[in-house]
């Protein structure tokens, strides 16, 4: 089954690709072309094993030439230092030992015996134009000393360097070939050309005796090197040459090869790549369908199982290669659980539709409520070959929806969740009611299906700023508030807590506290009147003291007005004065009456 499933994926991706390909523009005739014609060059085996026949002959082609190249430089360098050396050795046998050992200060230059001694090797010298120098060395302080220089003195070359070498000065830059000759005795030439202030050349040493036998120094040959450079000069242009038409038949060569190869590269990498895809997606449908709590199953247009996923053990208790090849009838399935699979398949089969199901199924656990997803999956013509199927357990989601909805709806408060609405700067100005309960409707006498939807400013015209303000801050900051607040439009006092189970919305519960704030506003009002009453006992008290004490005034006034009338006589100025003060002190004493009759004490 598994591979069954490969297969699939592998034709969907494959159709998934050429679409691609059909849909880039201007590349589908490009591309087909390209593929007929490495379908043509690259399915004979023969063709590409001739190119690369091809390439290697030309790759062994250019190592011969390498090879004839070396051998030329190699020979060409035998040739000029086995001839040096041959002079070499000529020269020595002109050379007379015994009389050799005689010279051995830069003085006897003037000699008559040096003239004759040097005589012909400047004949020599003279007489070969590719010679550049000639001389005699021996070895004194293991350094190479000249003798004889074929050289004379005062010959300098256009650089104005003197070429002539004194008797006994020492040469402090031997080559190896010079060292070897001076203490082994054979006749030695250098390997490869030598530069130095005079110019390049090669160099070879040939020992010469005297009478006994004995080694009594070497004779040193320096010839131009101008012949051999342009020899070499002409090889080396012949190579390059030669090279170059290699390399240039190689090229074209590798050209084509590399266009091919470069072709087939690209078909293999696009194939690994779409394998590489197919296997990436085969291991994340396996991660996916082997390691969800939910079941996945894949039917065919009857309903028999293809494929289970391995969450349904857990669930029903049945290994998955129990359900594979099996209906749910085969499987022993209740009737109507059957039948609702078969109507449920059937459908996404003829419509080509996906369904979304809760039914309630028995499990190993128990009765549980399944939400069932049934889409199908694309086969020849756009017609579904075969069915997924997903089953999720959302018993506990259900539970716990029940358990919400039954005390969401026995509260005795009123709640409500709401939607804060923004203006484009992010400002709140309104907020939409998404769901209250039946004691929202008790408390506000609101009904449900009028407010759920609706805005609060369409509810209540004259809401407030501060209503806005406050559910403002919790719906965006989180902060909870409580608070009391008097609802005009319904007249009402509410305590209200508010709390954000989610940005942007806002839950309210609150409770009606009119009757607790009127029974606070009766309070205050008693409160006011025994205040009120209180403060008039007081100025009653206040009252009676102050008349108590007034009469006894009055009653003294009254009785010395009396006496002072008894004693003035009739005739007498004051005696109407004090007619009037007793007049007005009995007045006085009226209103104290009063007094005590009001405060209780009369």
């Amino acid at each position: 089954e598994e591979r069954r499933c490969c297969d699939l994926m592998r034709r969907s991706i494959g159709r998934q690709m050429q679409s691609q390909e059909r849909t880039k523009p201007g590349a589908a005739g490009k591309f087909s072309l390209v593929r007929r014609g490495l379908r043509v060059f690259l399915e004979p085996r023969p063709v590409l094993e001739a190119v690369v026949a091809a390439g290697a002959t030309l790759l062994i082609a250019s190592l011969c030439l390498l090879g004839l190249y070396l051998d030329g430089v190699s020979a060409l360098k035998e040739e000029v230092r086995s001839g040096l050396v041959r002079t070499a050795t000529a020269v020595a046998t002109l050379v007379d030992g015994d009389l050799h050992r005689t010279f051995t200060r830069p003085e006897q230059e003037a000699s008559d015996d040096y003239r004759r001694a040097v005589a012909p090797l400047q004949k020599i010298l003279r007489g070969r134009g590719d010679v550049r120098f000639l001389y005699t060395m021996v070895l004194a302080n293991k350094l190479p000393c000249i003798v004889l220089d074929a050289t004379p003195p005062g010959d300098a070359d256009r650089d104005g360097v003197e070429d002539h070498s004194p008797i006994m000065q020492p040469y402090t830059t031997p080559a190896p070939a010079l060292l070897d000759a001076l203490q082994t005795g054979k006749a030695q030439a250098d390997s490869e050309a030598v530069k130095d202030q005079w110019g390049i050349y090669f160099s070879a040493y040939a020992p010469f005796r005297d009478s006994a036998g004995r080694m009594a120094g070497i004779v040193g040959v320096d010839m131009r090197a101008d012949n051999f450079a342009a020899r070499m000069a002409v090889m080396r242009r012949s190579l390059w040459t030669g090279l170059s038409m290699a390399l240039s038949v190689c090229a074209v060569f590798g050209v084509g090869v590399w266009w091919l190869r470069e072709r087939v590269r690209t078909m293999h990498r696009m194939r690994l790549a779409a394998e590489e895809e197919l296997r990436l997606s085969e291991a994340k449908f396996r991660a996916l369908t082997e390691h969800s709590p939910d079941v996945i199953m894949r039917f065919d247009r009857e309903g028999r199982h293809l494929y289970v996923s391995p969450s349904v053990t857990r669930c029903f208790g049945f290994r998955p290669e129990d359900w594979v090849g099996k209906t749910h009838r085969e499987l022993g399935f209740a009737p109507e659980c059957c039948a609702f699979w078969e109507d449920n398949i059937r459908s996404v089969s003829q419509t080509g539709k996906a369904v979304e199901r809760e039914y309630r199924m028995e499990t190993a656990a128990g009765p549980a409520i399944f939400d069932i997803r049934l889409f199908p999956e694309p086969g020849p013509g756009n017609s579904p070959a075969t069915i997924y199927g997903v089953c999720r357990d959302v018993s506990a989601h259900r539970r716990a929806e029940r358990h919400y909805q039954m005390i969401f709806d026995s509260m005795i408060e009123g709640v409500a969740v709401h939607e804060l609405l923004c203006d484009d700067h992010g400002k709140p100005v309104d907020y939409r009611f998404l769901a209250v309960n039946p004691a929202f409707e008790r408390l506000t006498g609101f009904k449900k299906e009028d407010v759920v939807g609706r805005t609060a400013r369409e509810l209540f015209p004259g809401l407030e700023d501060i209503w806005i303000t406050t559910y403002g801050k919790v719906a965006l900051t989180g902060e909870p508030a409580h608070f009391e607040n008097h609802a005009k439009d319904l007249g009402r006092w509410y305590e209200v807590i508010a709390y954000r189970p989610m940005p942007g919305e806002f839950v309210t519960i609150f409770s009606d506290i009119t009757e607790r704030k009127r029974a606070e506003e009766e309070r205050a009002q008693m409160e006011e009147h025994i205040r009120h009453v209180q403060k008039l006992e007081s100025l009653g008290v206040l009252a009676g003291g102050i008349a108590h004490d007034f009469n006894n005034f009055l009653m003294a006034i009254l009785g010395n007005a009396d006496l002072a009338v008894e004693e003035l006589p009739a005739d007498s100025p004051a005696r109407s004065s004090l007619v009037e003060i007793r007049s007005a002190a009995l007045c006085a004493a009226d209103l104290c009456k009063q007094m005590l009759a009001y405060s209780g004490k009369g």
